[in-house]
C-alpha cells in the first residue's frame, strides 16, 4: 500500500496527523508497520485519518485521533498503523470514514460506528473518552443487512441495506435527503431498488 500527499488546505494539524501513515513527503510511498506484507482490499480517508481494510478481515487505522475516530484508545494522532478495537471474530468487509467518524461493515452484513457519531446510541454522542469503541448500530438499521456500500462525509453518513433501502443521518435535511432526527439513522426519501451504490460528497455542501 502506498500513500502521497499532506492532507488538506492548510489547517494547523495537517502536517502532524499521520494520515500518510509514514513521514510527510508529496512523493508516493509504502505504508509499512503492520500492514507491511498485507493485501489491503480497500483503503478509506476521512480529512485527517486514514483506515485499510486487508483480505483477512482485519481493519487498521491511523492519522488524527481526536474523537476516538481510529478505534483506538489513545487521544492525539498517530502515523503508526494499528488495528482498530473492533470485538473478537468481527471479519471486515468494508468501512468509511468522516471527519470525527469511522464505520465498518462485517462480512454479516451488520454496521458499527464510532467517533463522534450518536447512531449506537439513539442518537445521543459518546463521552470522549470511551467514543473509540466500536458499537453496532441501533434504531431502524438494528436489524437491517447493509450491503458493503457505507460512506461518510465530513458531517453525514450514507448506508444501503440489502432490500434496496438508503438510511442516512448527521448534518441536516439538506444533506441527510429527509426530515426527522438527524443523529439517528432514518430512510432517505428516495425510490427502492434492489440494489444502491451510496457516496457522499467530502464537504458539507451535498449528498451523492
Amino acid at each position: 500500500m502506498y500513500s502521497r500527499g499532506g492532507g488538506g488546505h492548510g489547517s494547523p494539524p495537517l502536517d502532524a496527523s499521520g494520515q500518510l501513515g509514514r513521514g510527510g513527503t508529496k512523493e508516493p510511498g509504502p505504508v509499512e508497520g503492520p500492514l507491511r506484507g498485507k493485501f489491503v482490499v480497500q483503503v478509506v480517508t476521512g480529512r485527517y485519518h486514514t483506515m485499510a481494510v486487508t483480505e483477512d478481515g482485519e481493519l487498521y487505522s491511523w492519522g488524527l485521533n481526536d474523537w476516538g475516530q481510529l478505534g483506538r484508545p489513545a487521544v492525539g494522532a498517530t502515523s503508526d498503523p494499528g488495528l482498530v478495537s473492533l470485538p473478537g471474530g468481527v471479519r471486515v468487509v468494508g468501512a468509511a470514514a468522516g471527519r470525527y467518524v469511522s464505520m465498518a461493515v462485517d462480512d454479516s452484513g451488520r454496521l458499527y460506528t464510532w467517533g463522534h457519531d450518536g447512531c449506537s446510541n439513539g442518537g445521543k454522542l459518546p463521552e470522549r473518552n470511551e467514543a473509540y469503541k466500536p458499537k453496532l448500530v441501533s434504531g431502524e438499521l438494528a436489524a437491517k443487512r447493509v450491503v458493503e456500500a457505507v460512506a461518510a462525509g465530513r458531517e453525514h453518513a450514507v448506508v444501503s441495506t440489502a432490500d434496496g433501502k438508503v438510511f442516512t443521518w448527521g448534518g441536516r435535511e439538506l444533506l441527510i435527503g429527509r426530515e426527522g432526527n438527524s443523529r439517528e439513522p432514518a430512510q432517505a426519501l428516495v425510490r427502492e431498488r434492489s440494489s444502491v451504490e451510496v457516496e457522499c460528497y467530502s464537504t458539507s455542501r451535498g449528498t451523492v
